[in-house]
């Protein structure tokens, strides 16, 4: 019997003494990034516009070629991809949107403003993140709605077919 026991005392003893301390499994797996903090704060910048074929005398006839701008990106509740945006210049107005990052890149869900009260426009596009993480450059394309009013009193009315231009902001990361 007094075997017994030593044997046992010593086979615990060497279970224990073959055991990690505090059961730490080594990971040396790096905690994930979140792909969107480098997008997060604010951008200021110009917005460029490019619309061909604009009709004389039309309310977009004298629409500016470029603006200033601002974005403030933050990050999104509802998924880990996903950023809102904010767009504020004379031309879009301000504007909140979303997009999805991906790597250096964001994709704008397809969104919608108004130039000059009058003419409805539908933005798609995305935004590039320099290497140094210092600037966006956006581009896409857009396109206005129609609009048809008819002349009423000494107001000559618009006919605005419906057109096709593109649009780039070039944005540096307000400090």
């Amino acid at each position: 019997m007094k075997h017994f026991f030593l044997l046992v005392i010593l086979s615990v003893s060497i279970l224990v003494s073959c055991k990690k301390a505090n059961n730490v499994v080594e990971d040396d797996t790096p905690p994930p990034v979140d792909q969107r903090d480098k997008f997060v704060g604010t951008w200021e910048g110009r917005f460029y516009l490019e619309i061909p074929n604009i009709p004389p005398n039309s309310p977009l006839e004298n629409l500016p070629d470029s603006v200033p701008t601002t974005l403030t990106i933050t990050k999104s509740a509802t998924s880990i991809a996903e950023i809102q945006i904010v767009v504020n210049n004379s031309i879009t107005g301000n504007r909140t949107t979303k997009a999805f990052v991906n790597g250096n890149r964001y994709f704008y869900e397809p969104f919608n403003a108004k130039f000059l009260n009058i003419v409805d426009v539908s933005f798609r596009g995305d935004g590039l993140l320099s290497t140094d993480g210092s600037s966006i450059f956006e581009e896409g394309f857009l396109k206005t709605s129609a609009v048809n009013i008819p002349p009423l009193g000494p107001f000559p009315g618009i006919n605005l077919p419906a057109l096709i231009g593109v649009w780039s902001s070039k944005l540096k990361k307000k400090l």
